[in-house]
């Protein structure tokens, strides 16, 4: 039987306005109550093109999952393990990342009592609830992974994701907490919340914490310290 507890139900837009009916029915004749409340949205949640400014840490941080975890599993799939691909191909996989139908799976919950987005990656995403999807949520991601890719070489993103095993902290910490680039800075101070290690991981979906991420610069070799150099040049 699955506890009510870890349940998350991903409804679209549309769907809340039906919710107290289904509270009802749930609630009827059964032995455990489940009661879940719709997302607060404000103007700009609702109406906005781009991320809200509420939401604009953990949207980078879905978006920093999402790219690592797509070129990692392009990494190990398509190629042996061992080698790095032509530049070529890492274009083409790039490019097949920042589209809306890859952030379908993300969207708004109500976590208690506080709006927050939810998806793979993200500390909501554990959290029972219903997750106000669709609409204009993964156009947003989206459109803010098309800006971020965009600041850097694509090839020296992948380079970053391989080198670190498919941990994103890294480049978590490139296109969310850059203190000298607004644009890259959207998770900057006041955003603790966000990096409890329990929160981080892999491509394969396994949790990791800072201190493995930090581990793995021993495994860098001479030619690591000028790809750093070459993303610093970039800013």
């Amino acid at each position: 039987m699955f506890g009510f507890k870890s349940m998350t139900w991903i409804l679209p837009v549309t769907a809340f306005a039906f919710l107290p009916l289904f509270q009802a029915k749930a609630n009827r004749g059964g032995a455990q109550k489940m009661s879940f409340k719709a997302p607060v949205l404000d103007d700009e949640s609702q109406w906005s093109a781009h991320v809200p400014s509420t939401l604009t840490c953990e949207g980078c941080k879905a978006i920093t999952y999402t790219i690592t975890s797509k070129l990692w599993n392009f990494h190990k799939t398509k190629y042996p393990q061992n080698k790095m691909k032509p530049e070529s191909d890492v274009i083409a996989a790039v490019e097949q990342i920042c589209l809306t139908d890859v952030f379908n799976g993300y969207g708004v919950k109500n976590v208690n009592g506080a709006t927050k987005l939810s998806g793979p990656g993200l500390k909501a995403d554990g959290s029972a609830g219903m997750i106000m999807g669709g609409g204009r949520w993964p156009s947003r991601l989206a459109q803010r992974c098309g800006e971020l890719m965009g600041e850097f070489d694509e090839y020296d993103i992948y380079e970053m994701i391989v080198k670190s095993k498919g941990k994103e902290k890294r480049l978590f910490d490139l296109f969310c907490m850059t203190e000298r680039d607004r644009k890259l800075n959207s998770c900057g101070g006041g955003n603790d919340a966000l990096l409890d290690p329990g929160n981080w991981k892999d491509g394969h979906g396994k949790s990791y914490t800072v201190e493995d991420v930090d581990d793995d610069d021993d495994d860098y070799d001479s030619d690591d310290e000028s790809d750093e150099e070459d993303l610093d040049d970039e800013l």
